[in-house]
């Protein structure tokens, strides 16, 4: 509710708490009033019955960590609210039903790590006007802007020229990811950065310009023949 009533008074919802609905596998339909600003950790975690979109209201400013990890039953579009400036570590990982368009909007300042490993999101589209990511070049992807890191890809990401590093986790668990092309300006590939790639298959070329494979960026990539 965006109000409740307790003792004579009003009191406005604010705060998601932490992990207030986790583990709650049987919840099936989540509406989130415009009067929240924080969903804090692990609030919605392992909510695995939550089908169709979810909607993460304009009200919102925080999305903290792992706070809609493991909601496997999402299977619409993630629309997420264009108040948001922080989304934490892990916060929508293994929400592999998701498989819709993630759009970022401008006001998004900080993405956590693995915040969308394991979902499964056709295309990724970051507002132009946002000053911290961009998604040039129609990448399908997240790249942050002043180090050139694309810190968030999906099964049709083109990792485009210009890139120097992938991050975290940046393609860990996308399911139908293929094949990938790596740059040849991209100098360092990141922990678990193709991790549980499962779909890749064929040849996996490391260009000359690669100068660090960190330590588990393509563990169990068991389809690369």
């Amino acid at each position: 509710p965006e109000s409740v009533s307790f003792g004579g008074h009003d009191y406005v919802v604010t705060t998601i708490g932490e992990s207030a609905f986790l583990y709650c596998f049987y919840l099936t339909n989540l509406s989130i009033p415009n009067s929240v600003t924080t969903i804090e950790a692990s609030a919605f975690a392992y909510c695995q019955g939550f089908t169709g979109n979810l909607v993460i209201p304009n009200s919102v400013t925080t999305v903290c960590y792992g706070a809609f990890q493991i909601c496997p039953g999402f299977d619409g579009d993630l629309i997420i609210g264009s108040s948001v400036t922080e989304i934490g570590d892990y916060a929508f990982n293994f929400c592999e039903g998701m498989t819709g368009t993630l759009y970022i909007p401008s006001g998004v300042q900080s993405l956590g790590g693995n915040t969308f490993g394991y979902c499964a999101f056709g295309g990724i589209v970051v507002d132009p006007e946002n000053s911290v990511y961009d998604s040039r070049n129609d990448c399908n992807a997240i790249i942050e802007t002043s180090t050139n890191e694309l810190v968030t890809g999906c099964k049709n990401t083109v990792i485009p020229d210009g890139v120097t590093a992938i991050g975290y986790c940046a393609f860990r668990g996308i399911a139908g990811l293929t094949s990938i092309v790596i740059p040849e300006s991209v100098t360092v590939i990141g922990e678990n950065a193709f991790a549980f790639c499962y779909d890749l298959a064929g040849d996996l070329v490391i260009p000359n310009s690669v100068q660090t494979i960190e330590a588990s960026a393509f563990f169990d990539c068991q389809s690369l023949d």
